[in-house]
């Protein structure tokens, strides 16, 4: 089985919930460096408390919580899929998540749940709805995003009752079950793919503190999750750069048969403390011609399950590891014959003011060394433009930040970059294309 379906961006795209035609640039770039630090932390609290009991953000590091701003969305991704669900269908969005294998979203009848636009999913209106029953062996093979999920069997039903948590206190509970899913699908103007017994969280008690969620669709490597449940594990994206592009242009995700694996191929590496994250080994970055020296073990993954490189395409910045950030900085700094800004975003480290053109001819080429492939970054991933100016100029700043572990490519440095994720082989692709013409 394959499909194509359209990727709706949860800031920029009309079609988007979420989206607020008044927002300026400088408003929309802010809720998407938020949205970065909600991910970065998520992968943190994920590889550093999965077996806590309870969080305390007192021990973060201060420029994890001070950048945070009240367009903060305290969990997600960008990117949504559209879908609809039951016989007869209702209309449903989810975020897509890469290191999550629960789908969910908000059913009737309600203990609570958060406001939404579209209808609230009644599974009891549903030909096709059925709760999971206790000896199913999804059951056992799930863990949320933040901590082992919770499943507890309602002997008297013979269902599963499962329990999602998230960091900053939200959570969703409720049944889990199985529905049919429907999507759209680009094989002909108006067609759609059903796919039927779908596992999915069938959420009645659903308590969030942003205004940005609608639900999840996990495409980690779980053993419930959407991806493992197609039967044929490969998915692939392609990310059109933002501001550039019509609005009736969408970026595209490619499922089952129809993903594109091609291009540079690197292992995915397994972290025995989160088994779904797609970990890879990244050996080492080129600024121009010069590779860089980084201490051994940068980017490995303890014995206790930290640090490591993960490929998502949830966070719009990429992070890294604090020295290896210092060490790439400060030779991009050294290889640019423009003078760097002293007076810019505190989430920024390296930022000028000038023209794209100035930008693109006096920047050195950055280049990610993975086993078996290297990334060459184009200028437009490399860079993000926070504030625009008079006379063509626009301060530019450097779309990384360093992290006090993990380390994580974002889609900003993906975009225009077929990205293919390949279970059966075990290996992440990447090939640089218009993503326009996927």
């Amino acid at each position: 089985m394959g499909f194509t379906a359209p990727l709706i961006h949860r800031i920029y795209s009309p079609r988007s919930p979420f989206y607020n035609p008044n927002l300026t640039h400088s408003e929309q770039i802010q809720a998407s460096i938020d949205q970065s630090y909600s991910r970065y932390l998520h992968y943190l609290i994920k590889s550093k408390f999965a077996s806590s009991t309870s969080f305390n953000t007192d021990n973060y590091p201060d420029w994890i919580v001070a950048p945070l701003s009240p367009l903060h969305d305290h969990y997600g991704s960008e990117y949504m899929l559209s879908y609809q669900i039951g016989t007869p269908p209702t209309e449903a969005f989810a975020i897509i998540d890469t290191g999550s294998c629960l789908t969910w979203l908000q059913c009737l009848p309600c203990d609570s749940c958060f406001k939404q636009k579209l209808p609230i999913f009644d599974p009891t209106q549903s030909s096709t709805y059925a709760k999971l029953k206790c000896d199913n062996p999804y059951i056992k093979n799930c863990s949320s995003s933040t901590r082992p999920q919770i499943s507890q069997c309602k002997p008297n039903e013979n269902s599963c009752f499962y329990s999602a948590h998230y960091l900053d206190e939200s959570y969703t509970e409720g049944d889990l079950a199985t529905e049919t899913l429907i999507f759209e699908s680009d094989v002909r103007p108006g067609s759609t793919i059903a796919l039927p017994n779908m596992a999915f969280g069938c959420g009645h008690n659903n308590v969030f503190k942003n205004t940005h969620m609608v639900g999840m669709i996990g495409l980690n490597r779980g053993e419930l999750s959407f991806i493992s449940q197609l039967g044929n594990s490969k998915f692939s994206y392609c990310l059109l750069p933002i501001g550039k592009n019509p609005q009736s242009e969408t970026s595209k995700m490619h499922f089952g048969y129809a993903a594109l694996i091609d291009g540079g191929k690197t292992p995915m590496i397994t972290n025995p403390k989160i088994p779904g994250g797609y970990y890879v080994n990244l050996e080492s970055i080129s600024v121009g011609n010069e590779r860089l020296s980084f201490p051994t073990g940068t980017f490995n993954i303890t014995p206790e399950g930290y640090g490591g490189f993960v490929i998502d395409s949830g966070s719009t910045l990429t992070f890294l590891n604090t020295e290896a950030f210092s060490i790439l900085a400060e030779v991009i700094k050294v290889k640019t014959s423009l003078t760097a800004e002293e007076q810019h975003p505190s989430v920024f480290h390296l930022c000028y003011w000038c023209t794209w053109n100035d930008l693109k001819t006096n920047t050195p080429n950055v280049t990610f060394h993975f086993t078996g492939v290297d990334l060459e970054l184009s200028k437009e991933n490399t860079w993000i433009e926070v504030k625009r100016g008079l006379l063509w100029k626009s301060m530019w700043c450097l779309a990384m930040h360093r992290s006090d572990d993990l380390s994580i490519l974002g889609n900003r440095q993906q975009r225009n970059i077929n990205v293919g994720y390949d279970f059966e082989n075990k290996v992440i692709s990447f090939k640089p294309m218009d993503c326009t013409k996927t």
